[in-house]
């Protein structure tokens, strides 16, 4: 991937179920040169990555201004990176951490905390993600359209958590 630092009018990448994918320094220099244009990012099943690398990655780009859907799972990402993409990804509607299993209540929190106005999020098979989550996603002034949100097969939840996401985005859902 090095060389390909000059994309600056990429919008949609696809590198899904690339397996071998370790060239952290090569696809950080690919999303800096298009971190202003890119609106779809796919790295699902990218499980050679390292936590370290994607995090190096997405704040070497510094900002996704027009990144809409990053569609992560699979990877093996941790809290950490979660505070990268929240940092990093203000504009965010469509977030994909299927089976990362590392995620917890923590990571989604530094999602959430970057503001980004989720429409819609997978957390499937995460399973140190709970109710706590849930009730973020539910006091989150800045979530106000979720319409898609996969939560089977994660962590302990219960009505008291659940019930007040519902109330409030139930017509969206």
């Amino acid at each position: 991937l090095v060389g390909l630092d000059n994309c600056s009018q990429l919008r949609t990448l696809y590198l899904g179920g690339c397996s071998n994918l370790r060239d952290n320094a090569g696809l950080g220099a690919l999303l800096a040169g298009c971190a202003r244009s890119l609106e779809f990012a796919s790295f699902v099943g990218c499980c050679s990555l390292s936590p370290a690398g994607i995090n190096s990655v997405l704040r070497e780009a510094c900002c996704f201004p027009a990144l809409r859907t990053l569609i992560l799972g699979g990877c093996r990402l941790e809290d950490s990176t979660c505070s990268a993409i929240g940092q990093t990804c203000p504009r965010l509607m469509s977030l994909d951490l299927w089976n990362c299993a590392r995620i917890t209540d923590a990571g989604l929190k530094g999602v959430l905390s970057g503001g980004a106005p989720l429409e819609k999020l997978n957390v499937r098979e995460c399973p140190k993600v709970a109710g706590p989550s849930v009730l973020m996603l539910a006091l989150s002034a800045h979530v106000v359209a979720l319409h898609t949100l996969d939560i089977a097969f994660t962590g302990n939840l219960d009505d008291a958590q659940l019930l007040p996401l519902l109330q409030r985005h139930c017509r969206s859902l």
